[in-house]
């Protein structure tokens, strides 16, 4: 048998069949979270809520799936909160100006790092295109809050996050994987894309585009979803 059939074979008994399952629900906790800061625009499309609605039921999907494979009262612990953050999302898209106040992303991301500290080891970690597009989507939703909140940046007292240092380890790991996929279509294609925006997010106190950012980094994370499938 080839040498590369073995590898493959080898790798599809290594990796758990609930692998993606956990990949998919906490690829979705942070969709979630730059969608929602996203509705809250004026400049958002007028279907973003019912988008989001949606991305809301696909991400309990996936959390009902991973259920099905892991220890019960863990999963009971992330079900607690994951049943905390949809009432505040259902909450906060019937009236998207709440997600510009600095109460309610406090309530989303602390939910949302409750879930994640819960579920800590199947987390993908670096260098791994999940583990990039999890990266992206909490700078995309930083941008996007501090573009679009009432308060102004910095004044959610859950997560403080520098987005100067996400930008540098955005650089890191796409660098990473670029060593070990050197001629990976989906990364490269991510990649350009990233390079586009990587001016707008390091200038965020001068020139906001939200927008831009948004669709962005929405092409971004599925061009390495692509990558994370082959």
């Amino acid at each position: 048998m080839k040498k590369w059939v073995i590898a493959l074979l080898l790798g599809a008994m290594a990796t758990p069949a609930w692998a993606g399952d956990a990949d998919d629900f906490v690829l979705g906790l942070y969709r979630l979270e730059r969608c929602g800061f996203m509705s809250g625009s004026d400049y958002a499309r007028s279907d973003r809520a019912d988008i989001c609605r949606d991305m809301l039921e696909e991400t309990e999907e996936h959390l009902e799936v991973l259920a099905e494979n892991q220890d019960a009262e863990m999963m009971d612990s992330v079900r607690d909160d994951w049943e905390f953050l949809r009432d505040v999302y259902d909450q906060a898209l019937a009236d998207p100006y709440m997600f510009r106040n600095h109460y309610t992303v406090d309530d989303i991301r602390r939910s949302r790092i409750a879930i994640t500290e819960t579920l800590s080891e199947l987390l993908p970690t670096p260098p791994n295109p999940i583990a990039l597009a999890v990266h992206v989507e909490r700078m995309g939703a930083e941008y996007i809050w501090r573009a679009e909140s009432a308060m102004g940046a910095g004044m959610s007292s859950t997560e403080v996050l520098d987005i100067e240092e996400m930008v540098q380890e955005a650089d890191r790991q796409f660098a990473q994987l670029r060593e070990k996929h050197p001629d990976d279509y989906s990364l490269r294609s991510a990649e350009a894309k990233y390079k586009f925006i990587r001016g707008s997010l390091l200038n965020y106190n001068v020139d906001m585009v939200p927008y831009l950012v948004d669709r962005y980094a929405t092409a971004i994370v599925e061009s390495l979803q692509v990558m994370n499938r082959m």
